[in-house]
C-alpha cells in the first residue's frame, strides 16, 4: 500500500507539470484577439481639463477657461458637478463663482493634487487609450474617439463619451 500511496505522489505532480507545460506552450502562440493595428493611424488627442481648472485662481480665469474650452466647459457645468455649481436662475458668472469655491474647497484640492501625483505622467496611459480607440476605429470604423479630455468629477462619473465630437472623458 505505501508503493501505491507514494506513485500517487509521483503521478499527481508529473500531470500537474504537464499541464502547466501545455499551458505555457498555448500561450506562446498566436492570440487570435491581438489584431495588427499598425495601418490604423489615429492621433489621440489628450486634453487635461482638471489641470486647467485647478491652475485657475480667479473667477475671471474660469470664465476665460470656459471660453477656451467651451464645449467640455458645458458639458462639465451642466452634466458632471451640475449639483455642485448650479443653483435656480443662475448665470455663466454664477456659475463661474460656485464653480471657483467648488475647486477651492480643501477636499477638491486634497484630491486634484493626488491625482496629479499618480497621473502627473499621462504618457502610458495615453498609449493605452490610443490603442484603444484604435480597436474602436477597427471594429467599429464610423465611431473614432479622436480626443481624450480628463477630469475630477467627485466620483460622480467615471467617463462620458460625446457623440456629436466623438470626444471621451475620463476622471483622474
Amino acid at each position: 500500500m505505501s508503493a501505491n500511496i507514494n506513485l500517487k505522489k509521483v503521478i499527481v505532480p508529473m500531470k500537474m507539470a504537464t499541464l502547466a507545460i501545455a499551458l505555457f506552450i498555448a500561450g506562446c502562440g498566436d492570440n487570435q484577439h491581438i489584431k495588427d493595428l499598425s495601418n490604423i493611424d489615429l492621433e489621440l488627442e489628450v486634453s487635461r481639463f482638471e489641470q486647467d481648472l485647478f491652475t485657475c485662481r480667479s473667477v475671471k480665469d474660469i470664465l476665460a477657461l470656459r471660453e477656451n474650452n467651451a464645449d467640455f466647459y458645458a458639458v462639465y457645468t451642466n452634466n458632471l458637478v451640475a449639483a455642485n455649481v448650479h443653483r435656480p436662475g443662475v448665470n455663466d458668472t454664477d456659475i463661474a463663482v460656485e464653480l471657483y469655491k467648488y475647486i477651492s474647497h480643501r477636499d477638491m484640492d486634497s484630491l486634484f493634487q493626488m491625482t496629479q501625483e499618480e497621473f502627473s505622467d499621462f504618457g502610458p496611459y495615453q498609449e493605452e487609450l490610443e490603442e484603444a480607440a484604435k480597436y474602436i476605429a477597427l471594429y467599429f470604423p464610423e465611431e473614432k474617439i479622436e480626443k481624450v479630455t480628463t477630469f475630477i468629477s467627485t466620483f460622480q462619473y467615471g467617463s462620458i463619451f460625446n457623440q456629436k465630437d466623438k470626444e471621451f472623458g475620463v476622471r483622474g
